[in-house]
């Protein structure tokens, strides 16, 4: 409760800030626009999260504006249909068309590639509620206000059977697994008690012959799946229940009762699973329950919809089940243990149509707002990818120069690296077997990879190879290393206090340096190779000369611990933050401090500069992207379980990598596409 309270704070603040007298474009409104964007977003409150973020200042938009545009817009594909709305989507047997029902009775055959209408089919005129394409691949059923349910020939588009239902209201309409038979749901009002009555009539397309038609339950009927086996339908219902009736067994009428938790348990929308056990029934209480059909009970009710359920669907091969809703969002769940796979966001509106691809790596679905939109099922979670290394803790995060990796060194004392776009484990070595590998860093090339351990050493390794070219022995313990851009200097700093220099070409003798009069906690060169910057535990940030290794200057602000520094790209700024709960941003020529970044209560650990210098990313408690013009944490994020330990941009700028010593690694990108060519 109390987060919901302090995320509402931030709303309100936001609010008194854009909505004063004076609403100039400054940054402090701007500041406030992304932090009720945000609060908004993680509220699940979608379409007035985008409403603030489009109302945002231009000129003070960056990192965490792309972030947050992405988080709020995560699909892969989109196009407008040019209908007003739609109703509902479905996939052929072959994956290659895709078929959209919508509200001015338009349906059209697509391209599943590429959106574009292939085909037109029908003359409803009015609202048209579901389409469906057969098994075959050779016909498509629809169902629309005008009260008709028709079946089509897909290749020609002619009308090969229809049944007029005056007075009735249909709902959806589905074929037998063998494209044998078509079943639709419908409901009509009488004057007798119940006022209420549903129908399910069963009928061969070919023929028109009826094969079954029934009553089923009180309350108006919403969806239809056949079981696998094509011996049953399934119905949700506004009753509360799930009806099961048999296709030729007419003896067979089971009524399966949803729990009622005091909401309005109306059955809006079913899907059997592919095994025929389980059917998935949404609710307006906007809960999907699980119902185990044999034993006629609900097996796992899953919650995180805001407002009503409209449409649910199984993956080909049972593994997920995606829901969606009046909230606009897509949940995808894991079956096997009904845990959360994704929330899906993008529409502007009610979500009733969603199905998978035949493959499952994504899924279609049609909205209110009158847009197709294709999500990859296997990756899009917000914008963030996750990693684990399980035995260990991580403590770098580091992107390698194409950006097409991260690399992380571990408490174990191996090397890790994970695949930035899937988070799927690459490649891993020991590089300092029987100790912790604390730190490691790139050249800027990415040919060279130093690490360093509380054994003693730093080692230089060839990359890809994993060669170790170079291999340094100290007197304490190395806390953090460092290379030049053209791999040439490597520096060590160590738990004694002492800074250690070494050249690869041996062009000069190791230099050491009597840096800090505690542990040296950060060392970082500036891109140019002329300077190194030394962070410690006695609170003083060091400018040194290279080669000679003489002191340039003294950064003196911090109090304790100095964890972190990062000199900008253009080597003109240098960033520091600590234990202090300080970043602070310096003036590299004259050694004179700029400004106060942030002055918080939380230990900060480390920061990275955005590859154009405008933003820093820092690792305190939580993930913090800051201003780098005007100072103040414009987001705040919570990637891990723990606080993170490390943090770098990509060299492109979109991704953020961060991790922690629970053993994660966080990828967190500004677009729901992002992809390396």
């Amino acid at each position: 409760m109390e987060r919901v309270i302090s995320l509402w704070a931030v709303i309100l603040c936001a609010a008194c800030v854009a909505r004063g007298e004076n609403c100039a474009e400054d940054s402090s409104s701007y500041g406030a626009h992304i932090a009720a964007a945000h609060a908004h977003y993680r509220l699940g409150e979608y379409d007035e999260a985008r409403r603030w973020l489009r109302e945002a200042p231009v000129a003070f938009r960056g990192w965490e504006y792309d972030y947050l545009a992405g988080v709020l817009d995560t699909c892969v594909a989109s196009v407008a249909s040019g209908h007003g709305s739609l109703s509902s989507v479905d996939v052929s047997a072959d994956g290659r068309l895709i078929l959209t029902a919508a509200t001015d009775g338009g349906v059209d055959v697509r391209s599943a590639a590429t959106f574009d209408v292939l085909q037109a089919v029908g003359d409803h005129t009015l609202q048209a509620y579901s389409a469906r394409f057969s098994p075959d691949g050779r016909m498509i059923a629809t169902v629309s206000r005008d009260q008709r349910a028709v079946v089509w020939d897909a290749a020609s588009g002619e009308m090969m059977s229809v049944f007029d239902l005056p007075n009735q209201a249909l709902a959806d309409i589905a074929f037998s697994p063998d494209s044998s038979l078509v079943a639709v749901c419908s409901w009509r009002m009488t004057e007798k008690d119940p006022p209420v009555r549903g129908f399910v009539r069963i009928w061969d397309p070919r023929s028109g012959g009826v094969v079954r038609e029934t009553e089923a339950g009180v309350k108006p009927l919403s969806g239809i799946a056949f079981t696998p086996d094509g011996e049953r339908v399934v119905v949700s219902s506004w009753d509360g229940l799930v009806h099961v009736v048999g296709v030729r067994d007419h003896s067979e009428v089971r009524d399966i009762a949803l729990p009622d938790d005091g909401l309005c348990n109306a059955a809006t929308c079913i899907a059997v699973s592919p095994d025929g056990a389980l059917a998935a029934a949404g609710s307006r209480d906007s809960t999907v329950r699980i119902v185990d059909l044999a034993k006629e009970t609900v097996v796992a009710t899953l919650r995180g919809a805001k407002l009503d359920v409209l449409g649910v669907a199984f993956s080909r091969d049972g593994s997920r089940l995606a829901c969606s809703g009046a909230d606009g969002a897509v949940r995808v769940w894991r079956t096997n243990d009904w845990t959360p796979a994704a929330t899906l966001v993008g529409h502007t509106g009610h979500v009733r149509g969603v199905r998978f691809t035949n493959d499952g790596s994504s899924l279609v679905t049609a909205g209110y707002d009158g847009t197709i939109r294709r999500w990859d099922a296997a990756r899009n979670a917000g914008n963030t990818v996750h990693a684990r290394h399980a035995s260990a803790g991580v403590y770098s995060a580091v992107f390698s120069a194409d950006g097409r990796t991260v690399t992380g060194s571990c408490f174990d004392g191996s090397v890790h690296i994970w695949d930035a776009d899937t988070g799927e484990t690459a490649e891993q070595w020991t590089a300092h077997p029987g100790s912790t590998c604390h730190t490691l860093c790139y050249s800027a090339d990415g040919s060279r990879l130093v690490t360093g351990s509380w054994d003693q050493s730093v080692k230089v390794w060839s990359m890809p190879d994993r060669r170790v070219l170079h291999s340094y022995q100290h007197p304490a313990g190395v806390y953090d290393c460092a290379i030049t851009a053209d791999g040439g200097v490597v520096a060590a700093g160590l738990t004694d206090g002492s800074v250690w220099l070494w050249w690869n070409d041996e062009s000069h003798e190791p230099v050491c340096l009597a840096a800090h009069a505690g542990q040296v906690m950060r060392v970082a060169f500036s891109r140019s190779g002329e300077l190194l910057a030394t962070a410690g535990a006695d609170g003083a940030v060091n400018l040194w000369s290279i080669p000679d290794g003489q002191r340039v200057a003294e950064l003196a602000g911090h109090r304790g611990n100095v964890l972190g520094l990062a000199f900008s790209r253009d080597d003109a700024l240098l960033a520091s933050c600590g234990g202090d709960g300080k970043a602070m941003l310096w003036n590299v020529a004259s050694a004179e401090l700029v400004r106060v970044l942030m002055n918080t209560d939380e230990a900060l650990r480390r920061c990275s500069f955005s590859p154009d210098g405008s933003r820093l990313a820092i690792a305190g408690e939580t993930l913090h992207v800051v201003d780098v013009v005007r100072g103040g944490s414009l987001l705040t994020l919570r990637p891990h379980l723990d606080a993170p330990y490390d943090v770098s941009f990509s060299p492109d700028g979109n991704g953020i990598a961060s991790c922690s010593t629970d053993g994660s690694i966080a990828i967190i990108y500004t677009v729901g596409d992002q992809g390396h060519e």
